[in-house]
């Protein structure tokens, strides 16, 4: 009797993903394609709403400052966006004011702080680091092309949903079960597969790959859209959640959507420079 259950929740759950991608991606490349104020407000937004989730997460171990993290951001992504980028002043800036704040919640707060000052400190870092530091470098491949972003995300969602399909249909041996129950070495496969095909097909369109840039990039793009996914998972595991939220239907939180292209576009955006693509 649990199958057909099985099968409806199943069946309802691609269909609210479904529809979701449906409504959601238009949106996304919308504002890559026009660039300016639309760019920026998707890739502020996105970074300061997979903050929170982040700090949402974080509340069961430690207590992230929530203010100090999304003003930071906000100055981490303005800077990018106008080229006027000095990631590692807003760092020093960042780790100031987050101990200057501690120092008077200990002074003048009456509630009773039950995390400690370097876990609410090293919390309310890294999740600007994690999340906003390195969502910024789309800020960055914009400016190389509309090629190269439309890539970066083609590319990685597709070794997403080749991951998560080939492990749902085949999937039979577990990829790191201590971290993801449901990720598995066939759908890791598949992703890297979906990935390799996305770079070679994209040798019509961007000239500058050569064969072996289009074979290694395709191959790593999946291996480091898989990564991303899975430090995610390891987060989550680790205050025992499900999902980072559950902004958007169908697939959890922000942060669960856009995990992989955290490690992604950092990756992208260095290789090209790198080899001067």
């Amino acid at each position: 009797m649990s199958r057909p259950d099985t099968f409806s929740s199943d069946t309802f759950s691609l269909a609210e993903r479904l529809i979701t991608s449906v409504i959601f991606i238009p949106i996304l490349f919308l504002a890559v394609h026009f660039g300016g104020a639309s760019f920026f407000l998707m890739v502020a937004g996105t970074a300061i709403i997979g903050l929170i989730e982040f700090y949402d997460l974080q509340r069961y171990r430690s207590n992230p400052q929530y203010e100090t993290g999304i003003v930071v951001s906000l100055i981490l992504c303005i800077s990018a966006f106008r080229r006027i980028y000095s990631p590692i002043s807003i760092l020093v800036f960042l780790i100031f004011l987050s101990l200057i704040i501690e120092l008077f919640k200990k002074s003048f707060s009456k509630k009773i702080e039950r995390h400690s000052v370097v876990n609410n400190v090293a919390a309310t870092i890294f999740g600007v680091l994690y999340v906003t530091f390195l969502l910024s470098h789309l800020f960055f491949l914009r400016e190389r092309g509309l090629r190269f972003i439309y890539l970066l995300f083609f590319g990685t969602w597709c070794a997403d949903s080749a991951a998560y399909f080939v492990g749902k249909k085949w999937g039979r041996h577990k990829l790191i079960p201590k971290i993801s129950m449901h990720k598995s070495i066939e759908g890791a496969i598949g992703g890297i597969s979906a990935g390799l095909l996305v770079f070679l097909i994209a040798r019509f369109w961007i000239f500058d790959f050569s064969l072996e840039t289009s074979l290694l990039l395709g191959i790593l793009i999946g291996i480091f859209a898989q990564a991303g996914d899975l430090v995610e998972s390891l987060l989550k595991r680790d205050v025992e959640t499900k999902d980072s939220g559950d902004f958007i239907p169908g697939h959890g939180g922000l942060l669960d959507r856009f995990d992989s292209l955290l490690f992604t576009a950092p990756f992208f955006y260095y290789f090209l420079s790198i080899y001067s693509l």
